[in-house]
């Protein structure tokens, strides 16, 4: 509970579950709607003070035998203060009481914040639901309270309402208004199983009454299969500290929530709660979107007030608040002021001049990309001939089709026993793009063989579109893939031309830690795609869909392991790319959206192991010898 007694007055014991059984709970979660319980919640008043309890009840059993290890952050012995400027103490004002309680939150946006599910409704204490709550940005005591916001929407998952459960303890909080000037906290999947270095970074009522932020970090062991889907980990925490991140690497991979020792929190992603989801339906309450995929459930007996929505599981276009993005180069001269894709694709950015002055001042203006379509099935009597993969990979040698589907494969210089762990890795992942590759093709050959798509070179771009609508059914139907995030992405690009290049790059990897050194080896994949539109034509009104899956290699230094982190990027060309390819300009100024579909995920290489063995070793073979034809596949050392 939030600053009440141990968050747990007894342990949380650990249910054991198969790793089929952790499958399972993922293919449920990915296949069901999520239920998601919302309310409004009153402003608070600032002139009256309430009683703020901490109610101990028996010893803190949450800190370890070896006694109490959590430092001030501002003592920066772990990280840097300013890192955690993100996390917010919370006043909680409950609708059965008159006293406030503490806990602590995390801003996953600029107007929201992340916490445990028991911090919005008390099953413990029947304080019930949560009325308000006072949110305060880098708080050290009453004298310096920081940056003050108090809730006006909540959320939480309805099965958390229904029956208290860890599994789904976790709540969202909209934001009377936005929090400028401090960074949002980045949110990865929970992984199932690997040695990791985390920290549990909140605001712990026994020391100083809450007024300081503290920390404390150790190597734990995650396996969700062992500890029943939930984080299990030995790390200091008491009452307060309910909602506090659980850091690894600085990305959010839990919710704290629970104490004991060893403490717990709460799992983000396929195996415990998809956050994207909440996100997406706080926007359509609050009238910031709409979603055919997200309805309110017309339940009797709900509170006053409240609203039941479903979220389906797919993806949903969503359009997120539109900002600039800064320079990457920071005024520096960067390799992308000769010409390149990004040139062709949209004309050269530098304005045609006469003794260095531009002639006038011209905008470009318009949409280059729209969200991709997703494979549709459909409905016929009439039996699809059968796959015939030998000749689908002879005539995917002999086409020259459009390129459509790109594997960019980011890799970190390692030596010895790491750098043959980065090969093993990126073997297994290469395996499933080929798979895929072959499986791709034949599907490709049997619409031909159908008569669904031409077999002609005026079928160049539709083949294409179909490849990558394919490669993006095979990725979200394969287990070993574990989504973080899932969500159709709006940015708005407004810069001078010259600084343009950078921010196209910037925004489609934006949070993914990638040096702006390795930029000038994508312009092999941009060049490719620039080629692409025009060859379609600026007239041409056929779809061109691309898809790209970007896999960075780090080196996990506690575990001694490499992990592969995945986003993939899909998008549908145009009429304007179209006419920007086809007919280079000179501009001083642009101001473009830039709608795209973006996945997260981490390749979970216990579970592809699995079934590797299994996979059509003919098939990978063949897969191989198509990845290594053009520049479909490419490795860039960062």
């Amino acid at each position: 509970m939030p600053g009440r007694i141990k968050e747990s007055t007894v342990s949380v014991p650990a249910r054991e579950v198969s790793e089929g059984a952790l499958e399972t709970s993922a293919f449920i979660n990915s296949n069901n709607p999520t239920l998601v319980a919302l309310w409004k919640l009153d402003k608070p008043s600032l002139s009256e003070s309430a009683i703020v309890r901490l109610r101990l009840a028996g010893p803190t059993e949450s800190l370890g035998p070896e006694g109490d290890h959590r430092v001030k952050a501002s003592k920066g012995k772990f990280n840097p203060p300013e890192y955690y400027k993100a996390i917010c103490k919370l006043f909680l004002g409950y609708v059965n009481g008159n006293e406030e309680f503490i806990g602590t939150g995390w801003l996953i946006n600029n107007d929201m914040v992340v916490t445990a599910g028991h911090c919005l409704y008390d099953w413990r204490y029947m304080g019930g639901f949560l009325k308000y709550v006072k949110c305060y940005f880098g708080y050290e005591g009453e004298r310096s309270p920081g940056v003050y916001r108090y809730g006006v929407t909540a959320a939480a998952p309805a099965e958390y309402l229904k029956a208290e459960s860890s599994v789904h303890d976790v709540s969202f909080i909209r934001l009377n208004e936005r929090v400028t000037d401090i960074k949002p906290i980045h949110y990865s999947v929970t992984p199932p199983k690997v040695t990791a270095q985390l920290g549990v970074v909140g605001y712990p009522g026994d020391l100083d009454f809450g007024k300081y932020l503290y920390e404390h970090w150790a190597t734990v062991q995650i396996d969700l299969a062992r500890t029943g889907t939930l984080l299990s980990y030995f790390i200091d925490t008491t009452p307060g500290q309910s909602g506090a991140p659980v850091l690894r690497k600085l990305r959010n991979v839990g919710v704290h929530i629970a104490g004991g020792y060893p403490n717990v929190g709460s799992v983000i992603g396929p195996y415990g709660n998809r956050f994207e989801e909440y996100l997406l339906a706080m926007d359509v309450k609050d009238g910031r979107t709409k979603s055919p995929t997200v309805t309110t459930i017309q339940a009797k007996g709900l509170v006053p007030g409240f609203q039941l929505l479903s979220v389906q599981p797919q993806s949903i276009p969503y359009k997120s608040p539109s900002h600039t993005t800064p320079d990457l180069s920071d005024g520096e001269e960067s390799s992308f002021d000769k010409e390149t894709g990004l040139d062709l694709l949209f004309g050269n950015g530098k304005p045609k001049s006469g003794n260095g002055k531009a002639n006038g001042t011209r905008k470009a203006e318009g949409s280059l990309t729209t969200w991709p379509e997703k494979l549709k099935f459909p409905e016929t009597d009439n039996p699809l001939p059968p796959i015939d993969i030998d000749k689908a990979v002879k005539n995917a040698k002999d086409q020259d089709d459009v390129k459509t589907t790109f594997f960019i494969n980011f890799t970190e210089p390692l030596k010895g026993e790491a750098l043959e762990a980065q090969r093993k890795l990126m073997l297994a992942v290469k395996s499933w793009q080929a798979w895929a590759t072959t499986n791709c093709e034949g599907k490709v050959q049997q619409q031909v063989d159908a008569g669904a798509l031409p077999s002609d070179s005026k079928g160049q771009v539709a083949r294409g579109t179909y490849r990558a609508k394919v490669f993006d059914f095979l990725f979200n139907r394969s287990t070993w893939f574990a989504k973080s995030f899932d969500q159709a992405m709006n940015k708005e690009i407004k810069a001078k031309a010259i600084s343009f290049h950078p921010q196209i790059l910037t925004n489609v990897l934006e949070g993914y830690s990638i040096p702006t050194s390795v930029f000038t080896n994508l312009e092999k994949v941009l060049k490719q795609i620039a080629e692409g539109i025009k060859l379609s034509g600026e007239n041409s009104k056929e779809a061109q869909q691309y898809w790209v899956m970007f896999t960075k290699y780090q080196y996990e230094e506690i575990s001694q392991t490499v992990q592969a982190d995945i986003r993939v990027i899909s998008f549908q060309v145009t009429k304007d790319a179209k006419h920007y390819a086809s007919k280079k300009g000179s501009y001083d100024e642009v101001n473009f959206d830039l709608n795209f579909h973006q996945y997260q995920a981490q390749f979970v290489e216990h579970i592809f192991s699995g079934i590797q063995d299994s996979m059509n070793k003919k098939q990978i073979e063949q897969g191989k010898e198509l990845l290594e034809k053009g520049l479909q596949n490419t490795d860039i050392p960062i």
